[in-house]
């Protein structure tokens, strides 16, 4: 049995805290709107901390992940190349049970790994721009009337920004399970463990 490094110590520790910081999202996002299940007790406010302090944590996630991408040489896995697009849609035609003809093996990411996660960091940066403005509306009349018109609307936005990260995350955790947990073990101990 060989160990291989798929996963290095800064991209274990990105992931869990990602994951950590989008799980508080979600929960205070639930408590916000539906405040009957506030099975926590919390006031309103200290819901409204919890919520603006983890999406202000993903956002500086995001920034740190871009960074560590350019230095370390990650960012030639972690964008798509032209000739990768091509397996688009076999590999969304396995994911949705309507072949089973593998997928071919990629380096690190398949291309619909590759552009669910940088269609997240645009979703956290448009979560941290409406989040911002709906914290201080005050402070933002300016920016709501001219680029969105009205507070409804950045309300509107916010949350299908949540909206859909919410229903990426979804094949994103049942695939680690379904098909192929031996990755998940490398985002934990950062090896695979392969024959031969």
């Amino acid at each position: 049995m060989q160990k291989i490094m798929e996963q290095p110590l800064a991209i274990r520790i990105f992931h869990w805290s990602f994951a950590s910081a989008a799980l508080i999202v979600f929960l205070t996002s639930f408590l916000k709107v539906y405040r009957e299940y506030n099975f926590l007790n919390w006031p309103d406010t200290t819901t409204s901390f919890y919520h603006q302090t983890s999406g202000l944590v993903l956002f500086f996630l995001v920034i740190v992940r871009i960074y560590y991408s350019i230095i370390s040489g990650m960012w030639k896995y972690d964008l798509p190349k032209k000739k990768e697009f091509a397996s688009f849609l076999d590999l969304s035609r396995y994911y949705v049970f309507l072949t089973e003809k593998k997928p071919p093996i990629f380096p690190k990411y398949n291309i619909v790994q590759k552009l669910t996660f940088l269609s997240w960091i645009f979703v956290v940066l448009i979560q941290a721009i409406t989040g911002l403005i709906l914290a201080f509306p005050q402070e933002s009349k300016t920016i709501v009337s001219f680029v969105f018109g009205n507070l409804q609307m950045v309300r509107v936005i916010h949350f299908l920004a949540f909206v859909y990260f919410a229903i990426t995350i979804i094949p994103h955790v049942y695939l680690v399970f379904v098909e192929d947990p031996a990755k998940l073990q490398a985002m934990f101990t950062g090896y695979l463990k392969k024959k031969g």
